[in-house]
């Protein structure tokens, strides 16, 4: 981009397995704040239909997509899904605040390979591109997000760095799939307790602050505290808090290498209530603790 316009780099990096990952950050001038910024045109063929995945950490992306001859806008919340044998776009950047978007690139036959013939097709089916050329625009809860944000870390190098994406691209390939069965069960007539607990799910992913105690919730619900548990697990493959701490340690993992918040300020937004206790669950779940996390993305 012009320096007048802004600034950004973007990254590409290839996988195991037949997987392709790219990332990008752009930040644009002041004056730019509202426009529309054209980005450039990418256009190639690929060796196979490849499903292409889109996730916008901050920022909006309008992309004309003229394999399709449609213009996708996808944000935070939104995912951009194209199932195509060749690459024919242009992405149009919206300036009105800073840009982060990931890709994530998995032939057909490796997604087949992972999945299996069945639910490959059930999953791109449900995302409403199983034909080639398609693309679709979808809203993908956070916690199942979080696992492409997360992917290109910082604090990693080399073989480990390469280990961790991979894992990562493998979790978020994982949940999505779990994601749309669960989706396709409420176009079956979900029992009440089901639908509940859906909603729970929902709110849980958007909980800031101090966490509501499960005996809160099941009043909430009109279920017990055990019930509620047992029909969340059933859904989710995890406790109430298992959920809870594990998106938000992955959220404070993000927030410890891209911002400066102070550790006690970021236990407080997590719902410690003591930031002894913050780098106690932090250090269980990663191996090491937050300031060491800080120090070696800093350095």
């Amino acid at each position: 981009m012009p320096p007048e316009v802004g600034s950004g780099w973007i990254e590409f990096f290839p996988l195991a397995l037949g997987m392709n990952f790219a990332r990008g950050f752009h930040q644009f001038a002041p004056n730019m704040m509202g426009k529309i910024i054209p980005f450039i045109d990418v256009t190639g063929d690929l060796t196979e239909p490849t499903l292409i995945i889109s996730e916008a950490r901050i920022g909006r992306v309008i992309l004309k997509d003229r394999c399709v001859d449609t213009d996708f806008i996808f944000g935070q919340g939104f995912t951009l899904f194209q199932h195509v044998d060749r690459l024919d776009y242009l992405p149009m950047l919206d300036a009105s605040s800073d840009i982060e978007v990931t890709m994530l690139k998995i032939g057909d036959s490796m997604l087949t390979q992972l999945l299996g013939e069945s639910h490959a097709y059930d999953m791109l089916k449900a995302l409403g591109v199983l034909e080639v050329p398609s693309a679709a625009v979808c809203a993908v809860p956070r916690h199942i997000s979080v696992f492409l944000h997360e992917s290109l870390t910082n604090h990693l190098s080399g073989m480990m760095r390469k280990l961790y994406a991979q894992t990562k691209a493998l979790n978020y390939v994982s949940a999505l799939v779990g994601h749309l069965i669960v989706e396709g069960e409420r176009d079956h007539q979900p029992s009440l307790k089901q639908k509940l607990v859906f909603q729970l799910h929902e709110e849980l992913s958007c909980l800031q602050g101090k966490v509501p105690t499960l005996d809160e919730l099941a009043k909430n619900y009109g279920m017990s505290a055990r019930v509620l548990n047992n029909e969340f697990n059933k859904c989710y493959g995890m406790t109430i808090y298992k959920f809870i701490s594990e998106l938000r340690l992955a959220e404070a993992h993000k927030a410890l290498l891209d911002t400066n918040i102070p550790l006690k300020v970021l236990a407080l937004k997590m719902g410690y209530s003591h930031v002894n206790h913050f780098i106690s669950a932090f250090g269980k779940k990663f191996g090491y603790s937050p300031g060491k996390l800080r120090l070696k993305g800093r350095n």
